[in-house]
C-alpha cells in the first residue's frame, strides 16, 4: 500500500509533465499551420472551422462514452439509499452540453485573434 501512495503522485506528475510538452508542441505547429493557411488566402471563418474541428471532435466522442457510463454508476450508487431517486435525462446532457459550448467559446477566441496576427511571425524560422 504504501508503494502505491508513493507511486501514483510521481506517475501524474510525469504525466502532467508529458502533456504540458505535447500542448507546446502542439500550440507551436498550429501557430505554424495558421499563418500557412493565412499565406495562401484562407479567411478567418475557415481557419476557425479547421482549428475548432481538432478540438471539438473528441467531445463528441467524449459525451457519448461518458453519458451511459455516469448513468450506470449513478443509478448503482442510488440503489444503496432507501430513498430512492429517478435521476432525469436533462442532468446527463447538461453537462457534456455545458463542456461542449464552454469548449467552443474558448477555441474560437483563440482562432479569431490567431488568425488576426500576422502570417509572417508564425512563419518566419520555417
Amino acid at each position: 500500500m504504501r508503494m502505491l501512495e508513493e507511486f501514483f503522485p510521481e506517475f501524474t506528475e510525469k504525466l502532467d509533465e508529458i502533456d504540458q510538452l505535447y500542448a507546446e508542441k502542439r500550440m507551436i505547429d498550429e501557430k505554424t499551420y495558421i499563418g500557412i493557411r493565412k499565406v495562401m488566402g484562407a479567411n478567418i471563418s475557415n481557419i476557425m472551422k479547421l482549428i475548432s474541428k481538432d478540438y471539438i471532435i473528441p467531445i463528441i466522442i467524449s459525451a457519448i462514452i461518458s453519458i451511459p457510463a455516469s448513468w450506470y454508476f449513478i443509478n448503482k450508487w442510488l440503489q444503496n439509499f432507501s430513498y430512492r431517486i429517478n435521476i432525469q435525462w436533462f442532468v446527463f446532457v447538461i453537462a457534456p452540453a455545458l463542456a461542449f459550448i464552454i469548449a467552443l467559446i474558448a477555441i474560437n477566441m483563440k482562432a479569431y485573434f490567431a488568425a488576426l496576427k500576422n502570417p509572417v511571425n508564425a512563419i518566419r524560422y520555417e
